[in-house]
């Protein structure tokens, strides 16, 4: 739901921001990067990875190249800003992630007559589906996307990619880009939920701490209670890194600190009231008791409206 906010909120500054690319260096060229882009030992690796998988599965090589010869077709067919192919490549299984990493930055198909929004389904649908396989052959790849391009949705797409796969290397470059305010800390503040480890809620904190503009403490909310969804947190791949109950006390300290000085912000103040019950760490109604100590008449009221949200969320059955 909210990755479809900030979906329709890009989309009405107009799809000229989708259109930008930085320039490619000359060699062979995938949809995202040329494979010059990448350093020497992320080349070898990955076409010698690209060629054994070429010889033991062709078909599904011609499988993902027909899902992008139908992205044409979908543009002139979609109902929204972008058609989507994601689903479709994630159905291919595992065995699509050479193929569709030989796209993005190997070799793909020319852009042609297509769209813009055709283009950017295209690149946007590969790295979506590349980051649900959740494999660390992909990183590199990644985070050299995240590096150099400039498209919105592209680095909103690779950042929540890199989240997915989570590693150390992964997490520290996304809080380094969402320490930036450059022209991609946007997109990666609103994917950087999908990173769940303690150093991405922690920077997370200091960010929202200090944000001084609208958009970045609204999407620094959201983040914080992606980062800390108590529902992710009870799948199996997250639940045994036992990193949750540090992520989620985290977040929820943030967020009542936050809620204390913007409560009065109605807008902001439904966001954090959103990311707390999806936090729904067991530490919130010990943090809205002592956050009461001292507070003015009116901040007291809305801490206890709070705290009622809290009790009677339908998360607590669970």
């Amino acid at each position: 739901m909210r990755a479809a906010r900030v979906f329709f909120a890009i989309m009405a500054l107009g799809l000229a921001v989708c259109a930008a690319e930085p320039a490619k260096a000359a060699g062979p060229s995938g949809v995202v990067l040329t494979v010059k882009q990448l350093d020497q030992k992320t080349q070898k690796d990955l076409t010698a990875r690209i060629k054994k998988a070429r010889a033991d599965n062709p078909v599904v090589f011609q499988r993902v190249a027909k899902v992008a010869s139908q992205v044409p077709e979908l543009d002139k067919r979609r109902r929204g800003p972008f058609a989507t192919i994601t689903l479709s490549l994630k159905r291919l299984g595992p065995d699509a992630l050479m193929p569709m990493l030989e796209m993005l930055a190997v070799k793909g198909p020319a852009r042609g007559d297509m769209t813009s929004t055709a283009w950017t389904t295209l690149r946007v649908g590969l790295i979506e589906a590349v980051g649900i396989q959740r494999d660390g052959v992909a990183e590199p790849v990644l985070t050299k996307i995240l590096e150099t391009d400039s498209d919105y949705w592209v680095v909103r797409a690779a950042a929540e990619a890199l989240g997915r796969i989570g590693t150390d290397s992964a997490a520290a470059k996304l809080v380094s880009l969402a320490e930036k305010p450059n022209q991609r800390r946007m997109a990666v503040l609103s994917a950087i939920g999908n990173a769940r480890r303690p150093v991405v809620a922690q920077a997370l904190s200091k960010i929202v701490a200090s944000a001084t503009d609208r958009r970045t403490t609204r999407l620094t909310i959201q983040a914080l209670g992606d980062v800390g969804n108590t529902w992710a947190w009870k799948t199996p791949a997250l639940s045994k890194t036992g990193e949750g109950g540090s992520v989620r006390s985290t977040a929820a300290k943030a967020l009542i600190d936050t809620f204390v000085r913007l409560y009065g912000d109605k807008e902001l103040r439904v966001e954090l009231q959103k990311s707390i019950l999806l936090v729904d760490d067991p530490a919130t109604p010990g943090l809205i008791e002592a956050a009461k100590s001292g507070a003015s008449p009116e901040l007291a009221q809305a801490l206890d409206a709070l705290r009622q949200k809290f009790e009677k969320s339908p998360l607590h059955k669970y």
